[in-house]
């Protein structure tokens, strides 16, 4: 239960980092040495999806605005994949109320509330770049994230995704994020009636 276990994050062996970052993060948690588990999403060395894991659950219960810029980074970076950077995005989508559970082992942590408007700013850059990616775990992420911080200015984008792309999953993502959202019915539906009539001509 020492914080010195944050030492061993610093070793050049992956199996040793990732062992630190479950006791760390694991069962009761080591919380003093969470900030230095979240720092990893800063660096590229290791691609281990057990350990990642572990530094975007962190990051996200230390909860500051350094963790917050780093998970919003780790997304955009394509040298991490696509998976966890989707995990990344669907945690910034609880960023102002966490699950009570923790995200990796389940752990009961209580309830958190946060103010999340830094982080609307913060993200009002990088949507549009995070909807015209191609990848569903992306795609996804960003839709749920959208959904739960109620951020409405990027509907019509939400709606093109829905529109074009071929994965159910990703449309039902979206779909869900658009009646979350309060997308126009009526704009909804026309475009719809659009689409319909010139398949048919």
């Amino acid at each position: 239960e020492s914080p010195e276990v944050a030492q061993f994050l610093k070793d050049n062996d992956e199996y040793i980092v990732v062992e630190a970052a479950r006791a760390i993060n694991d069962d009761w948690s080591i919380e003093e040495a969470l900030p230095a588990l979240a720092e990893l999403l800063t660096q590229d060395q290791f691609k281990s999806e057990p350990l990642l894991r572990r530094s975007i659950n962190a990051a996200l219960r230390v909860g500051g605005d350094k963790e917050m810029r780093n998970l919003i980074a780790f997304a955009k970076n394509p040298a991490f994949s696509n998976v966890l950077r989707g995990e990344a995005l669907a945690a910034l989508g609880t960023w102002e109320s966490p699950s009570v559970l923790d995200r990796v082992d389940g752990r009961l942590r209580g309830e958190l509330k946060r103010d999340g408007s830094q982080l609307r700013k913060e993200l009002q850059q990088d949507i549009s770049m995070f909807l015209s990616d191609s990848n569903p775990e992306i795609l996804m992420g960003v839709a749920k994230t959208l959904e739960n911080l109620g951020i409405q200015d990027n509907n019509d984008n939400v709606f093109a995704v829905f529109s074009k792309n071929k994965s159910p999953e990703v449309r039902a993502a979206m779909l869900s994020t658009l009646g979350k959202l309060k997308f126009s019915t009526t704009y909804f539906f026309v475009h719809k009636y659009l689409q319909s009539m010139s398949f048919l001509r």
